[in-house]
């Protein structure tokens, strides 16, 4: 399945990754790769994954037609009940492009936008994309991590009975969907409120931020933000 209500022309499909292309650049043979795909390839290589033809950042051309056709593609919201019933086959982890390390290369790049450039400020579309899920929470000592599966397990629970539930029927197109997982009530999220684990679907941490233990009050005598749960301690002190 897809998110796609179309299926999208194999000309919009990055020869490397084989996901729609995201920031998309062609090499003088016309072959089309996803910025931060080809980006990756170069590190090692110096020719084109395809057509074997060298290259290198500065001799990409920016595809701006292809930019446009795929944005104007129509798709479901990844958190719809479409993706939901294929989530069980998924690894449950954010689909999300991973920050990068500064190169050599990186010289076409400005140092201010260069994350925006390669596609990372974006959400991935994926051909076959399921729902986002909550960061895992990493300890160090057993005990810790004895800990940590607990609360994701804790965690997981919630999701799963979270999913249960209704989900999101927007249909829009490619330009429009970072916009709308911005305010999707149905896109997972983590609590705003420092040292607060809880995850969850946007409609639930809304309501639960009212009552997170870890959420900040103003000090009704000095003003200051204290953590709810150490505000008794602050009165006093």
């Amino acid at each position: 399945s897809t998110l796609f209500l179309e299926p999208p022309d194999t000309n919009l499909v990055c020869n490397i990754c084989h996901e729609i292309l995201q920031a998309p650049r062609c090499c003088q043979q016309g072959h089309s790769y996803c910025l931060r795909c080809i980006h990756t390839w170069l590190r090692d290589n110096g020719t084109c994954p395809i057509g074997r033809c060298p290259l290198n950042m500065k001799t990409l051309t920016t595809q701006r037609s292809l930019e446009g056709i795929i944005g104007g593609l129509e798709l479901r919201c990844p958190n719809s009940s479409f993706h939901h019933e294929d989530a069980a086959d998924k690894d449950g982890k954010e689909h999300r492009p991973p920050k990068r390390s500064r190169t050599e290369d990186d010289d076409y790049l400005d140092d201010d936008n260069a994350d925006a450039q390669l596609g990372n400020d974006s959400p991935r579309v994926e051909m076959n994309e399921s729902p986002s899920e909550e960061k895992k929470h990493v300890t160090n000592s057993e005990a810790g991590e004895e800990e940590s599966k607990s609360k994701k397990r804790r965690r997981e629970a919630t999701l799963s009975d979270e999913k249960s539930g209704p989900t999101c029927d927007w249909i829009g197109r490619v330009s429009g969907l970072k916009a709308h997982l911005a305010e999707c009530p149905f896109e997972i999220i983590n609590c705003p409120s420092i040292n607060c684990e809880r995850s969850g679907m946007r409609r639930f941490i809304q309501s639960h931020q009212k009552i997170c233990p870890h959420r900040q009050e103003a000090c009704q005598h000095c003003g200051e933000k204290v953590i709810v749960g150490k505000m008794a301690t602050h009165v006093e002190w």
